[in-house]
């Protein structure tokens, strides 16, 4: 895992878009896999530097939605904790 990028504030503001987009999907799909994002979902561009950013840290990995189209998924421990433990991620990351 490597150091957080300078523009800490983005990374954080992606992330949280990443998170609750996630927890959205999940609780409207009503399955226990974690469900991808496209970059439309979160209105940024294919490969993102934030986006790339949260990758090298190991917070999502880049994937595809069911529909086909270029996204990004959480990683399973971030993606099981609760809004608050994951704003308490953040900020000792960043």
């Amino acid at each position: 895992m490597r150091t957080p990028p300078i523009n800490n504030r983005g990374l954080k503001e992606v992330a949280q878009r990443v998170y609750v987009r996630t927890r959205e999907k999940r609780d409207n799909e009503g399955c226990l896999d974690i469900p991808a994002v496209s970059f439309d979902e979160l209105k940024l561009p294919f490969q993102h530097p934030l986006i790339m950013d949260l990758r090298d840290l190991g917070i999502l990995a880049l994937s595809s939605t069911k529909d086909g189209k270029c996204g990004v998924v959480l990683r399973e421990p971030y993606a099981s904790l609760t809004r608050v433990e994951f704003n308490d991620f953040l900020k000792k990351l960043c």
